[in-house]
Order: structure tokens, then C-alpha cells, then sequence
């Protein structure tokens, strides 16, 4: 079930379907039904995950800058573009 996000319920399901998700319409109520009998254990792993991303993003060293002009440079370069 490629591209279901499922944290909350709501409109965001069906946003995410029609819009980004290749999953036809019944793998995203599975995927909403999966989150909904699991929640807890779902919303630990996910509060975990968050947790290990924001340590990694602190411990990370900082781009140098002659590296973010050179990264900016090119994304203005391809917006400009597009």
C-alpha cells in the first residue's frame, strides 16, 4: 500500500488519496482501518521515529557555505526554469 499516510482521520485520507496515492480507494480505508485497531503502538513508533530524525537532524554538522550558495544557486537555477 504505496503512498497511504494514516496518522489522523478526517478529510486528510481522502486529500492524500485523490492527490498523491496510486492505492485504490478500499487499501486506504484498510490502512485507516489497520491505524484505527492499532493506534497506540502506531502513534509510539511514529512518536519514536520523530524522536530518532530531530537527533540525527541535531548531531548532523552544518552545510558549509560555499556548499549551501552553490545548492541554492542550483535550485533558483531549476525553479527559474520551470
Amino acid at each position: 500500500m504505496r503512498g497511504i499516510w494514516v496518522r489522523n482521520t478526517g478529510m486528510l485520507h481522502w486529500i492524500t488519496y485523490t492527490h498523491y496515492c496510486p492505492a485504490s480507494l478500499e487499501q486506504v480505508y484498510g490502512a485507516i482501518t489497520f491505524y484505527l485497531a492499532d493506534r497506540a503502538e502506531i502513534d509510539a513508533y511514529l512518536t519514536e521515529t520523530e524522536r530518532l530524525w530531530e537527533e540525527a537532524r541535531k548531531n548532523q554538522s552544518p552545510i558549509p557555505p560555499a556548499l549551501r550558495e552553490r545548492l541554492e544557486r542550483a535550485r533558483r537555477q531549476l525553479t527559474s526554469h520551470a
